[in-house]
């Protein structure tokens, strides 16, 4: 048996599994080959009778954890019945490949004219969604891309965020790069104090975050609605998520409004906090990039020393 018709067969148990009845697959196309290096591939599978799609990554057994977390996490989105995310269908492995399997959405491509006001008011119905402990954290390791990111439950944000966000990159650019940052420890006590600061004023909540939401992880259905895939979800305050909306780009002005009107962001040192979260993110680019991301960590760090 060839491994793409050994993947196929498991993606048919497992589909048939999640939906109770006998389903056979067949491939449809998609972004990449089942077969492709490095990261993730994905791909679309169909319903052999009924001709229905399902969205499919794929990526070698040692990226069966990644694959897994990804399910779990759009899992805990979807089960909050709040914006519009794909259905966890299941996830699995053959002896050579792990997957994971989501139901399929139809972008439309474009971010004009979308339901962004809507989209933004559910964002926040999302995140009001908080940890049964009330603690920062989630319940297994994921990734942020393709960069581990640990996630243990933490009473404190300010601890959290700096030891297993800023702490874990600043260790794997040292490792993985060679690279280290002179001003690493001022930078890390005074984002720790402004952080206090900010628990201190207005006491966030452990919010269930999607942790990667770039605009390019969020767009609109043919239908208009809003919607967001590729989480690295945890349990953190909700200006985490709204923070990276901002950073390659923004979302349409609705989405800001939509969400401001159903849960107020608090105002004072909003935009420091913005710059912070966004230096994890940029810190990871770093790591898989290198290049400029390097650079502009350097001057996210000198902005952030003068707050």
């Amino acid at each position: 048996m060839g491994r793409n018709q050994e993947l196929l067969d498991a993606l048919s148990k497992t589909i048939s599994d999640a939906e109770g009845r006998e389903i056979s697959v067949s491939s449809c196309g998609g972004h990449g080959s089942f077969f492709s290096g490095g990261g993730a591939s994905t791909c679309s599978v169909q319903d052999e009778n009924t001709g229905q799609k399902y969205f499919v990554k794929v990526g070698s057994t040692r990226q069966y954890d990644m694959l897994k977390a990804e399910y779990i996490g759009v899992r805990e989105m979807y089960n909050t019945k709040t914006i519009r995310v794909p259905k966890a269908i299941g996830h699995g492995s053959t002896a050579t490949q792990a997957y994971a399997v989501f139901e399929h959405l139809n972008l439309s491509g474009s971010r004009r004219g979308g339901r962004a006001y809507e989209m933004g008011e559910k964002l926040a119905a999302m995140h009001r969604h908080t940890s049964a402990n009330g603690c920062f954290g989630f319940d297994i390791p994921n990734t942020c891309g393709v960069t581990p990111q640990p996630n243990e439950w933490t009473e404190s944000w300010p601890v959290f965020f700096d030891t297993y966000r800023l702490h874990n990159l600043f260790e794997r650019l040292r490792k993985k790069r060679g690279i280290t940052f002179a001003k690493e420890e001022e930078v890390r006590s005074k984002i720790k104090s402004v952080l206090e600061d900010h628990v201190a004023k207005h006491n966030p909540p452990a919010s269930l975050v999607h942790g990667d939401l770039w605009t390019g992880n969020a767009g609109f259905l043919d239908t208009g609605e809003g919607c967001i895939y590729d989480p690295a979800c945890a349990y953190c305050d909700r200006e985490y998520d709204l923070a990276m909306t901002h950073l390659f780009g923004s979302l349409p002005r609705p989405f800001y409004e939509g969400y401001e009107k159903a849960w107020p962001l608090p105002k004072d040192g909003q935009q420091q906090r913005q710059e912070i979260y966004n230096l994890y993110h940029v810190l990871n680019h770093a790591l898989v990039f290198g290049g400029g991301y390097v650079q502009q960590a350097e001057a996210m760090m000198d902005e952030i020393l003068t707050y």
